[in-house]
């Protein structure tokens, strides 16, 4: 049996993640790209980091501005705190939930519909990057599975292209204060070829050549 991380924001998605020997969990930006990306304000850049260490789950708040919570007791910043089956971490003031839960080896992770309204159901293996649009597997790079994984933990919202550059082309990143070397003829390619392949379901929107946004197909 594994542990898993069930995450559920504010629009009460969910998601599930595999847990690993660390886990950076916060906002994603130029110069932090963590491995849970959050897109709510009240999230810092780097807010907390979750340890597996011989069958130990612990967590550890990153000095976050807003602090990070057990079972609704705020724990304090620095110290790890070893965390138990059921618990439940929350942040930004209980608008996101982090539940420590088992998943068999061979279970598959998926998200809840993107709106209750929508019959549309998205499922993601994180372990050998893939996804599938109700239930059809969509073969993907891991590039364009990064690169959809950051767009769709800001769902409907915007994400600039330096934020797609350092998440997706993170092993370019020489310093902190420095932009991968990505092209816009690279991450235009990258863009084209995850278009289609979540065409007719999802599309891929360029907001004022300064970021995108992944959204619904519009059937109007």
């Amino acid at each position: 049996m594994n542990y898993t991380l069930v995450i559920q924001d504010e629009t009460q998605q969910k998601r599930y993640v595999p847990l690993k020997e660390k886990i950076i969990v916060g906002r994603s930006s130029v110069d932090s790209t963590p491995d849970i990306i959050l897109s709510s304000p009240y999230v810092s850049r780097t807010h907390c980091m979750l340890t597996y260490l011989e069958g130990r789950i612990y967590v550890k708040d990153l000095n976050s501005l807003h602090g990070t919570f057990i079972n609704g007791e705020r724990i304090s910043p620095g110290v790890e705190i070893e965390l138990r089956l059921g618990d439940v971490l929350t942040l930004a003031y209980d608008r996101i939930s982090i539940e420590i839960a088992e998943m068999d080896a061979d279970a598959t992770l998926t998200f809840t519909p993107i709106a209750e309204s929508s019959s549309m159901s998205i499922t993601v293996d994180e372990l050998i990057e893939r996804v599938a649009i109700n239930n059809q597997w969509i073969p993907l790079s891991s590039k364009e599975f990064q690169c959809f994984k950051l767009l769709y933990s800001s769902y409907e919202h915007f994400v600039s292209k330096e934020q797609l550059k350092a998440h997706v082309w993170s092993e370019r990143i020489h310093s902190p204060e420095v932009l991968p070397d990505v092209g816009s003829e690279e991450l235009n390619a990258l863009l084209y070829r995850l278009r289609k392949k979540l065409l007719p379901h999802l599309q891929i929107t360029s907001i004022g050549r300064k970021g995108y946004l992944l959204q619904p197909v519009s059937l109007s």
